[in-house]
């Protein structure tokens, strides 16, 4: 596999309803067959305004990982947690057999955010979710945000997610003693340079399994998110299922409501 850009297949919203979503289905750089790249179903690169909701909506074996890049959103769900979001608190859905959430876009600055739908190990799990609080300056070179084991938030399936502010010149990526790897990297700031092909804010790219370093032509935010093609993963989630094969599924049942103290 080479390394090359990954376009949005699909562009939903506007601003006059307050919210675009651009989506990426990593698979479809490689093949017809599946839309998702091994673990990896889908990544939104999402813009909301100020006040913006996303009404309560379903996830079914989904593994979901939340970055904000600017501004606040306030997460609420059928589980009745409530908590707010940020560039200082991440999120992960680990919505197995059923979850629902909504989503509003609190204060006065506009959202972006790029969510990476992951496929879990198995089908039918227990529903969690998680948050975790980090620091609003990114690492040097790489910090590990959340994986199967060992992270601050934990997946149900082997894949890791790096974040990473890279000054100017070559940095090494993340190393991995198993080869048999998928990787995907989001520039969220800034240029870099991979084997000779370059990419800027809001690419997305699939990294070649041979790449070992890339190039901060300019300094530069990066997201990394790389999965162990040889590890077990189910391919039929509501959100992060391969869209090719995708059949009808029974709605997903209300597990019970939230309201939030914030009003509205």
């Amino acid at each position: 596999m080479d390394t090359k850009k990954i376009k949005p297949e699909r562009r939903s919203g506007s601003w006059k309803q307050g919210c675009t979503v651009e989506t990426t289905y990593p698979g479809f750089s490689f093949g017809p067959d599946d839309s998702g790249l091994a673990s990896i179903g889908k990544i939104e690169r999402t813009y909301a305004l100020p006040g913006f909701v996303a009404s309560m909506h379903p996830h079914r074996d989904d593994e979901i990982f939340s970055y904000v890049r600017s501004g606040t959103v306030l997460h609420l769900d059928s589980m009745g947690h409530e908590e707010k979001i940020s560039s200082t608190r991440l999120r992960v859905i680990n919505a197995g057999v059923a979850f629902q959430h909504e989503e509003r876009v609190l204060g006065r600055d506009p959202v972006e955010a790029f969510h990476v739908v992951l496929r879990p190990e198995h089908s039918g799990l227990e529903p969690l979710i998680q948050f975790a609080d980090i620091t609003t300056t990114q690492p040097r070179p790489w910090r590990l945000l959340a994986a199967r084991t060992r992270a601050p938030l934990i997946l149900r399936v082997k894949a890791w997610l790096h974040d990473a502010h890279l000054d100017v010149g070559p940095h090494l990526l993340p190393a991995h003693t198993n080869r048999r790897i998928a990787r995907v990297l989001i520039v969220t700031k800034g240029d870099v340079r991979i084997g000779g092909k370059c990419f800027q804010r809001g690419d997305i790219a699939a990294v070649s399994e041979q790449a070992t370093s890339l190039v901060a032509i300019k300094p530069a935010d990066v997201l990394l998110v790389t999965a162990d093609t040889g590890g077990p993963f189910f391919a039929n989630g509501l959100s992060s299922g391969n869209t090719v094969l995708a059949k009808s599924q029974p709605p997903v049942p209300l597990l019970g409501t939230s309201r939030s103290r914030f009003g509205g």
